[in-house]
């Protein structure tokens, strides 16, 4: 399994943007 540091940070900035408006929908 090849390192990629950059698609594995771009992927958990995803998630974590994805968390934030599931989050924000539901708060809001």
């Amino acid at each position: 399994m090849p390192k990629q540091p950059y698609k594995a940070r771009l992927n958990v900035a995803m998630n974590v943007l994805l968390m934030l408006d599931l989050i924000g929908e539901r708060v809001f």
